[in-house]
C-alpha cells in the first residue's frame, strides 16, 4: 500500500506547474520569433550600400547565393527571420559586420 499520496500528489502539480510554465514560455519565445517581419527590399539594399558590399559580399556574408540576394532585393523572395534579425544589426552597427564574421565564431583557426 501507498503511504504519502499527499506527497506525491504535491510533486506531481510541481511537475505539472513546471510543464505548463515551459510550454508558455516556449509558445511566447515562438511568438516573438513568428512576429519578425522580413527585412524589405528597400531595406536589404539600404544595408548593403552602407556597408559598402556588392552583391557579391553581401551574399557570400550572409552564406547564401548571389541568386538569393538579387531576388530579396527584387522583392521575388524575403529573407527567413533570423537572416532579416542579422540585416538590421548590421545596419545598425558595422562593427557587427567583423563579429558575425570573425573566424571564432566560424570555427576557423
Amino acid at each position: 500500500m501507498r503511504k504519502n499520496t499527499g506527497a506525491s500528489r504535491g510533486r506531481l502539480e510541481a511537475l505539472k506547474a513546471r510543464a505548463k510554465r515551459d510550454y508558455q514560455l516556449q509558445l511566447r519565445n515562438l511568438k516573438e520569433f513568428a512576429a519578425i517581419v522580413p527585412a524589405s527590399p528597400k531595406e536589404i539594399k539600404a544595408t548593403r550600400a552602407k556597408l559598402e558590399m556588392n552583391q557579391a559580399t553581401f551574399a557570400d556574408w550572409l552564406t547564401v547565393s548571389i541568386r538569393t540576394v538579387q531576388c530579396w532585393e527584387q522583392g521575388i523572395r524575403h529573407p527567413e527571420s533570423m537572416t532579416s534579425r542579422i540585416i538590421r544589426l548590421a545596419a545598425k552597427d558595422r562593427n557587427f559586420v567583423k563579429v558575425f564574421a570573425s573566424p571564432d565564431l566560424n570555427g576557423d583557426a
